[in-house]
């Protein structure tokens, strides 16, 4: 093989990632799959079952769903619908970004004037961090859907 095929095909494969969309209905899966495990968080809570193996496992659970909300095309995917969700998703990393890092900052500084002996600086959890980012993109992608 020649240089030029195996870029070509290294090419191919990447687009094909980039390209890479579920079908519509998975959207309701997901959601569905959120919303229970969505309920199992609150139900667990009622009980006094928390352990930190199902709340790993519920969270890694809600977390794949978004992601499945979140990748899943469109009723009518066109390529303005492909722009905005590209738009919605640079929107989410930035606003992600700026709230990783401000975030702590507030905590520490709420912590100090409410607890003026011990105050504790702490990094945001990635599960939290994750989860803003992944609803900021769906609540972007939505909005600017409707507006457009």
């Amino acid at each position: 093989m020649n240089k030029s095929k195996i870029l070509e095909c290294e090419r191919t494969r990447i687009e094909k990632m980039i390209n890479f969309q579920l079908p519509n209905k998975y959207i309701t899966i997901g959601i569905g799959v959120f919303l229970a495990t969505f309920l199992s968080f609150i139900v667990l809570k009622i009980m006094g079952l928390n352990s930190e193996f199902t709340k790993l496992i519920l969270r890694s659970i809600m977390l794949v769903s978004l992601l499945v909300i979140s990748v899943s095309k469109d009723k009518e995917e066109d390529e303005m619908v492909k722009l905005i969700r590209v738009q919605s998703y640079a929107l989410a990393f930035v606003i992600g970004i700026l709230y990783a890092v401000i975030q702590p900052v507030i905590n520490f500084l709420v912590s100090l004037v409410v607890h003026t002996d011990k105050t504790i600086y702490s990094n945001l959890g990635d599960f939290q961090v994750l989860i803003f980012m992944l609803m900021i993109q769906l609540n972007f992608f939505y909005f600017l859907k409707r507006m457009r």
